[in-house]
């Protein structure tokens, strides 16, 4: 199997006070991985229609020069949280960041996007869905969903990191990741399967949990096995926060549900009530398939180069 070690992070900010949180953590992955990471921003304005052509020509004057302003302070920051020793782009573009984000994904094939959690909620969310929701259904890489404060600056390390599984076929993928991030972070590995009526599709018997580990995973990083009774989304959301857990690693099976890609409840639930932030690795081993095919690519430009 192969092993995750992303060379390439897209990292989605949209310079609200969160922003730094989520440049903080695309900076530990790339450190951790020796990675690149391109500082994407998406800014997105429509004309009224009523507007005369006049009126829109200086409407576009004033756009380009507030980009020009958007453009300067997504540098600064980017260099102020990454630091000197991260590699990195700062992209500008315009375009309803959804939209913007995916066509990076079809463009750049990062090995991992690192975002931020926040989006629509209510009636909204269910229709529409947030932007992150919305990357992390369309993503064939992992997708790093960040929340929580800021990372401090002297970081390079985390102390937890947690692995639900179902105990099926797709589920080792998640967890070989998992221990790849754990080994590289210098974190313990907690391994969960929370043990549920019934059992997932193709699950072996919760007896055979710890047979059931892959021995590459019990080599990568110290690790151990719980396992726990009930709903598997409250009892992975529940431990990591009595566990004060560091990151969740968490499958994100795709289906398709009216000719769009939809994500497992438990996935959705785990998503949007964490303390902590999830990286959601998609089944079928897309991510290590880019992470081993990445093509080799320069990075534009930042401060002093």
């Amino acid at each position: 199997m192969a092993s995750f070690a992303p060379k390439r992070i897209l990292c989605p900010i949209d310079l609200s006070s969160s922003s730094r949180a989520v440049l903080g953590w695309a900076r530990l992955f790339a450190q951790a991985f020796g990675a690149t990471v391109e500082v994407l921003y998406a800014e997105w304005a429509e004309m009224p229609r009523y507007f005369t052509e006049e009126q829109i020509s200086r409407l576009r004057s004033d756009e380009m020069k507030g980009l020009r302003v958007i453009e300067r302070e997504l540098h600064s920051v980017a260099e102020e949280i990454l630091g000197p020793t991260v590699p990195f782009a700062t992209s500008v573009v315009t375009g309803h960041a959804i939209e913007v984000i995916l066509k990076r994904l079809q463009t750049a094939a990062p090995d991992l996007v690192v975002m931020g959690s926040h989006g629509r909620s209510g009636v909204a969310r269910l229709l529409l869905g947030s932007v992150a929701e919305n990357v992390s259904r369309e993503a064939r890489c992992p997708v790093l969903i960040v929340r929580g404060p800021v990372v401090p600056a002297a970081q390079t390390h985390l102390n937890s990191v947690l692995c639900p599984v179902n105990l099926t076929g797709a589920a080792r993928s998640c967890a070989q990741t998992a221990a790849d991030v754990a080994g590289a972070m210098g974190a313990q590995l907690q391994v969960l399967h929370a043990a549920e009526e019934p059992a997932s599709e193709g699950a072996v018997p919760a007896a055979g949990f710890c047979d059931w580990i892959p021995e590459d995973v019990r080599k990568s990083c110290h690790l151990s096995e719980i396992v726990v009774k009930g709903n598997a989304a409250e009892q992975i959301i529940l431990f990591a926060r009595r566990e004060k857990t560091d990151l969740i690693v968490l499958g994100a099976a795709h289906r398709t549900f009216l000719e769009t890609s939809t994500l497992g409840s438990t996935t959705v639930r785990v998503m949007r009530h964490s303390s902590c932030p999830v990286l959601l690795v998609p089944h079928g081993n897309e991510a290590r398939k880019q992470s081993t095919e990445t093509q080799e690519g320069t990075i534009p430009h930042r401060a002093g180069s």
